[in-house]
Parts: structure tokens; C-alpha cells; sequence
């Protein structure tokens, strides 16, 4: 198919970009709005974003950035929330960790670990939980969470103090960002040469052509993957 021109400012001729190079396995994803922040760096102009560009939904917005950006909201790891303070209920009982539905831990608290300083560094010191997990505070309570993110992990917490995190223990699942790969070229641009929030077809999985992806992160990638989509 002869290059197509983008009406802008500055008339630049774009030509086709393989992005998958099978036709399948492919879900089309909703358009995303891409922030009129984005930039293609590698493109022939910064603000004309190439297809093939991964992109995750950025935090507290439904506006899209380009994977690997800090303001994207990426995978999130299991976590899991003490359902009280630790206090001087806590010492001697034992915390039970199940992680990804294979590592299981019978962590003994010692007598001296009565508040939640004491019982993260208890935690965070048992090298098999800290190769998986990583205890720290959050809202005044002991927080567990995987040491990875993504949808596939998982962790259950249970104590022999009932009270610690409930009497039947608490799960936590992981999640995985929103990302996307970009299927059309998008201008970033308005007729006046302002940068704006741009539409873009998209796909949430796709046989993809790794050399014409961009900004495809390890994550993004792993999301992708765990959709269902190929590389080559």
C-alpha cells in the first residue's frame, strides 16, 4: 500500500510498519486516548507515533503513555494488609505464607517483635521470604507483598493469632498493567501544530513482530504473553 500523508503542519509521508507478522492469534483492543505527552523519539517526527508502540494506561487517568513511562500504572504485585497493628499480642505466634500456590512458610515471631518495625525486620530477615516477599508499613499496618508483579501471582497470609490477619487468613492476587500495542500511526498534533490527546487503534494480543515493536518492556511483554499473544 503507497505511504500515506497526515494532514499537519508539516506534511510527513509515513510508510506501513509490519506489526504482526501473523494473523493470528489477535483481540483488538479499544482505541486508547494517548497523552499529548507522548513522544516517538525514533520516528521522522517526535510527536508522530509509530505503530508498534507499547503503551500502558497511566495512573488515575484513562489516557495512555508509552510502556516504561513512571507515570503508567504497571503490574502490581499480591499483596496482602495486617488486619490490625501488631502489639504485644504479636510475639511468639507464627505468620504462615503461602506464595504463587507453592512456597509455604512458618515464620516464628520472637519475643521482642510487638510492633510493626519488629515484625517487618523479623520477616525481611527469613532469606527464603525475602527472595519471595517483602514486609514493610502501610496505612499503620504490616504490609506482605510478592516481590514480582503481574496477574499469575498470588499470596495467602494467615497467623496463629486470629486476630493478626483474620481468622481464616487473607489472599492477595496480583494484577497486570493495561498495556496495549498501537496498530495505525497517530499525530500527536492538532492542525494548528499543538500537541493533544490523539485516539489510536490498538491490540491486547497479537503474533507480533519484535524488531518493529517499541518500548517493549519485560513486563509489557510478560502482560502480553500472558494474553496470549507470540513473538518473533
Amino acid at each position: 500500500m503507497p505511504g500515506q500523508v497526515l494532514p499537519s503542519v508539516t506534511n510527513v509521508e509515513i510508510v506501513d510498519r509490519v506489526v504482526r507478522s501473523r494473523a493470528e492469534p489477535y483481540v483488538q483492543g479499544q482505541d486508547a486516548v494517548l497523552d499529548a505527552s507522548v513522544r516517538d523519539p525514533g520516528s521522522s517526527r517526535p510527536t508522530l507515533i509509530r505503530p508498534g508502540t507499547v503503551i500502558v494506561r497511566a495512573v488515575g487517568t484513562h489516557k495512555f503513555v508509552v510502556a516504561g513511562n513512571p507515570v503508567g500504572a504497571g503490574s502490581q504485585p499480591a499483596s496482602v494488609l495486617a488486619s490490625e497493628a501488631a502489639d504485644g499480642q504479636w510475639p511468639g505466634t507464627t505468620i504462615g505464607i503461602a506464595i504463587d500456590g507453592g512456597v509455604t512458610l512458618g515464620i516464628q515471631l520472637g519475643t521482642s517483635d510487638d510492633d510493626n518495625a519488629a515484625v517487618i525486620a523479623a520477616l525481611n530477615a527469613h532469606p527464603i521470604f525475602a527472595a519471595h516477599c517483602i514486609a514493610d508499613e502501610d496505612q499503620g499496618f504490616v504490609r506482605i507483598r510478592t516481590r514480582f508483579a503481574g496477574a499469575d501471582r498470588y499470596i495467602h497470609v494467615h497467623s496463629s493469632l486470629g486476630s493478626a490477619f483474620g481468622q481464616a487468613g487473607i489472599d492477595g492476587v496480583g494484577r497486570d498493567g493495561d498495556y496495549r500495542v498501537t496498530e495505525d500511526w497517530a499525530d500527536i498534533r492538532d492542525a494548528a501544530g499543538n500537541p493533544v490527546d490523539t485516539p489510536v487503534t490498538t491490540s491486547l494480543v497479537g503474533f507480533y513482530k519484535t524488531t518493529n515493536l517499541v518500548a517493549l518492556t519485560a513486563e509489557a511483554r510478560a502482560v502480553l504473553s500472558r494474553r496470549g499473544s507470540q513473538f518473533e
